[in-house]
């Protein structure tokens, strides 16, 4: 595991390296993102770089069963703020508004469209979820140890039913970025660097990570 404590211009010129990288040994790449509210500025830097968009599919990690017209979509949040500028020309696979009404054919739909991934690009809450993988998720076993690319989770305290990728196709990954912004996810990913645990979810990860640590004043 690689960490560095620098901020997001530092990932996203990593980023874009890994993707041109790729890029220049295969013709399609596969870019896989995460949701919530960090990755927001990360987004807008990257759908300004110069790549060929056009060759790269972008998918989600993970995602809410919500119409991506909520604002708490990630399928939203991606179009919003990375499919803009030269990333406009990105291939994206989001959600299925058409699907809503079946939670069983919306994971379908995931696994049908998904494609091993490149890069990804996973983010940590203060309770060492990545992905939609949470530590109180009610079929926490399924999302460890689970073949399918992508399942569907919910959790404890947690607003939403998630389709969220499996730890198995995680770790198929090429490239993984982690990126924190607190001093509270740094001091949860210490003790996630320990052991591997289910307290931890995020644990499962470190030897693949290359972790950067956008620090605040929180």
């Amino acid at each position: 595991m690689i960490i560095d404590d620098e901020n997001f211009d530092k990932l996203s010129k990593e980023i874009y390296l890994s993707l041109k990288k790729y890029l220049d040994l295969k013709e399609r790449v596969n870019f896989f993102v995460s949701g919530g509210k960090s990755p927001i500025r990360l987004f807008q830097k990257l759908s300004n770089m110069d790549l060929d968009w056009h060759r790269i599919n972008v998918f989600l990690v993970d995602e809410r069963v919500v119409s991506t017209f909520s604002e708490d979509s990630n399928s939203n949040l991606v179009q919003t703020y990375l499919l803009q500028n030269k990333a406009a020309k990105a291939k994206f696979y989001g959600l299925d508004n058409s699907l809503l009404h079946d939670e069983l054919a919306l994971v379908r739909n995931f696994n049908n469209y998904f494609a091993s991934p490149d890069v990804l690009v996973l983010g940590m809450g203060e309770d060492a979820h990545t992905a939609s993988i949470f530590p109180k998720a009610y079929n926490l076993d399924e999302l460890l140890t689970s073949k399918q690319n992508y399942c569907l989770t919910s959790s404890e305290g947690v607003k939403y039913k998630r389709i969220t990728l499996s730890k198995n196709t995680i770790l198929q990954s090429k490239t993984i970025f982690l990126s924190i912004n607190s001093q509270k996810k740094e001091q949860m990913l210490n003790l996630a660097l320990k052991d591997e645990s289910k307290l931890y979810p995020i644990s499962y990860f470190t030897k693949k990570l290359k972790v950067y640590y956008e620090k605040t004043s929180c």
